[in-house]
């Protein structure tokens, strides 16, 4: 059989089908990398605007937070005025540029009050406002904040308004038995004068639809202590002669721990032997006097006088007193006399606390490094501010200036440049011409002759005294009234000595040397400080920023 098969001719197939099909795939992939360079130049433009944006914003911020920086130095160059009574700005005349929050019967988001959130506290608030104008002037410093930008000619006009709102601490303020200061329209009269300012800035650059907030908290600091902790200190010897009363620092040496007196020498309050265990110390007369150390509520006949009325009742007559023994009793008394926890010296263990238990001496006392007593250094190597008294007591390195090879004093003694240059004490030959309306820091380069039967300083006004005492005939003594505030007796080498047979003194008394008390001499506690609330500021007050007040809005935390 034969079988044969016939070919078949191929289809062809036609060459321009295929173009169709690349064609497609062509336009396709043009459509998709169309569609991403659209979608990347929509990308690219919005992070475009996005940092223009974020500029504009940042160059706000840093109008903002530059208006808040210039307004704190308006702030600390009317630092006499800026919470000042009388003819400052809480006066009552023309200068007056703080008013309450608590006037104003409505007030938009943007006030300068809405920055405090809590609305009980914001009642005791002041807020800037002066000429009609709620705002820190703070554009008539020459140069703030006309422009603000890069490169010449791509600069941006800003318009700065700060506002600010004062608080008044009242340091006096207490929950249960804790202290808890608070701002208060009208502070305690013994608070001190604390101020915290916060600084509203708002920053908008012109034209630009770009604007910022920035808050900012801050603080008056002042940088001397002008006051003791303690209301008897002495750097050489202490007598304990006559009738002198001491009414103790309840927290003098920590919370609940009473010292009233504090020297590396023996401090003679008892009848038993001193011993002598300090170099430069000088042998105390030994059971002699009637010295009385106690708790305050014990001097306030036993809480019978109200404490607010210490410096009046207890000022005018002889209602107030330690007692001989008993509750809140000390050290001192009778014929058995004791030394107890409340004197801090050097006498080898001549106290004994209430359980009969021998107190040890003292092991730190602000002193020069180059002087040991009792063979060891009673200061601290690395502290700048312990090298003597005056140092701690007014936070003052005069010791390192006076040993410079070429220091800031000159020939000048440096605790002087110290008092007039950076404390702004007033400076007076003598202390014949303070009285009752003194008030402030004062320092006396002659003899200390208080004015007989004239109060020195007031309850409400202490004044801080220092004497130079290295001339050994300058012994200032006391007088028949009242001193409110601190007596501090200096010397560069611990020679003065302060001699006293009358008068009450509220407040403390330091001497760098020898303590010799006679007569019915009242010392008794206050930590009075020269800032009270509605007098100046001292020029040596500084202003802190709060760690942590920074915001970026005019109401928060």
């Amino acid at each position: 059989m034969n079988i044969s098969f016939q070919l078949l001719p191929r289809r062809s197939v036609k060459k321009n089908q295929l173009g169709v099909t690349t064609l497609a795939i062509t336009l396709l992939l043009l459509a998709i990398i169309t569609l991403m360079v659209l979608f990347s130049a929509s990308v690219s433009f919005f992070e475009q605007r996005t940092t223009t944006n974020e500029n504009r914003a940042r160059l706000a911020e840093q109008a903002a937070e530059t208006a808040v920086n210039i307004s704190g130095e308006f702030l600390k160059s009317n630092i006499s005025n800026i919470a000042t009574t009388g003819s400052g700005w809480l006066g009552s005349t023309g200068t007056r540029r703080w008013s309450l929050c608590s006037s104003v019967s409505s007030m938009p988001a943007t006030h300068p009050c809405m920055a405090e959130r809590n609305a009980n506290r914001r009642a005791e608030l002041y807020y800037y406002s002066f000429g009609g104008v709620d705002a820190i002037p703070y554009s008539t410093i020459p140069g703030a904040l006309t422009n603000i930008g890069g490169a010449a000619g791509n600069t941006f006009p800003v318009t700065s308004v700060v506002g600010a709102l004062l608080c008044r601490l009242d340091t006096t303020l207490t929950v249960g038995t804790v202290k808890s200061p608070d701002c208060r329209a009208i502070p305690n009269p013994t608070s001190a004068n604390r101020i915290a300012i916060t600084v509203i800035a708002n920053a908008s650059l012109t034209g630009e639809n770009s604007s910022a907030v920035v808050k900012e908290t801050w603080v008056s600091i002042n940088t001397s202590l002008s006051s003791s902790a303690v209301p008897l200190v002495a750097s050489g010897t202490v007598k304990g002669l006559g009738t002198a009363t001491i009414v103790t620092a309840p927290n003098g040496g920590g919370y609940g721990v009473p010292v009233s007196v504090w020297s590396p020498c023996p401090v003679a309050f008892n009848n038993g032997v001193e011993t002598i265990s300090s170099t430069g110390c000088t042998a105390p007369a030994n059971g002699n006097g009637s010295v009385q150390t106690c708790q305050l509520e014990a001097f306030l006949n036993n809480g019978l006088i109200p404490v607010a009325d210490l410096k009046s009742t207890c000022a005018s007559g002889n209602s107030c007193g330690c007692p001989n023994s008993g509750i809140g009793f000390l050290s001192g008394g009778g014929a058995s006399k004791v030394e107890r926890e409340d004197i801090l010296d050097r006498d080898g263990g001549g106290g004994f606390n209430a359980q009969g238990q021998p107190i040890p001496d003292i092991t730190f006392y602000p002193t020069n490094k180059t002087t040991t007593v009792g063979g060891n250094s009673l200061d601290n190597d690395f502290d700048p501010l312990d090298d003597s008294m005056f140092e701690w007591v007014f936070g003052q390195d005069i010791m390192a200036e006076d040993a410079a090879t070429v220091g800031t004093c000159n020939t000048e003694n440096c605790a002087l440049v110290a008092l007039r240059d950076k404390l702004n004490a007033t400076i007076l030959p003598g202390c014949n011409t303070l009285g009752p309306t003194s008030s402030g820091l004062y320092y006396i380069t002659g003899t200390c002759n208080f004015p007989n039967n004239t109060n020195i300083g007031s309850a409400t006004s202490p004044v801080v005294v220092v004497v130079n005492g290295d001339d050994s005939g300058n012994k200032p003594v006391s007088f028949s009234k009242n001193f409110f505030g601190m007596l501090f007796i200096r010397s560069n080498n611990n020679s003065a000595e302060f001699s006293s047979n009358g008068g009450r003194f509220f407040g403390s008394i330091v001497v760098e040397g020898d303590v010799d008390l006679n007569g019915n001499v009242y010392i008794v506690y206050d930590n009075s400080i020269t800032n009270i609330p509605g007098q100046p500021l001292p020029l040596n007050t500084r202003f802190a920023k709060v760690t942590g007040s920074w915001l970026d809005a005019a109401a928060g935390f």
